[in-house]
């Protein structure tokens, strides 16, 4: 009988790690706003990130680190207007991204990283932050 349990154990365990597949990497850039798949999905390590622009002119997706002491909320805080960039961040990539798809890579190693995408060069819309494992 307990052979029975571990063999049905053992199948539902593959089954249920068949169902977890990572999420695609993507960031979507549009004139009222951005959007990102899931970043607690995305796959570890370097990332391939697929950004779908609608935007006429070219937009950007920022990403990078935060100074000791601050986070998310913060950067949330700071608001979307940008023409000073915020003195609590450092920006590892600016990716500009023109009208269409393209495909960005980052390889910063492993941490935890703000991204924001940029419809245009003064406003700032806050995605959620990245966590690259190793």
């Amino acid at each position: 009988m307990w052979r029975v349990g571990i063999a049905t154990a053992v199948v539902l365990l593959g089954l249920a790690a068949c169902g977890e597949t990572a999420v695609e990497p993507s960031v979507t850039v549009e004139d009222t706003g951005c959007s990102s798949s899931d970043p607690s999905g995305w796959p570890s390590g370097p990332l391939n990130i697929e950004v779908t622009s609608s935007v006429d002119s070219v937009a950007a997706v920022v990403m990078g680190t935060y100074t000791d002491g601050y986070g998310r909320d913060d950067l949330v805080a700071y608001g979307s207007d940008v023409s000073v960039r915020p003195g609590f961040i450092d920006a590892l990539e600016i990716f500009q991204v023109p009208s269409g798809s393209t495909t960005v890579v980052f390889d910063h190693g492993s941490g935890t990283y703000f991204m924001v995408c940029m419809p245009d060069p003064n406003t700032m819309v806050v995605l959620d932050d990245v966590v690259v494992g190793e």
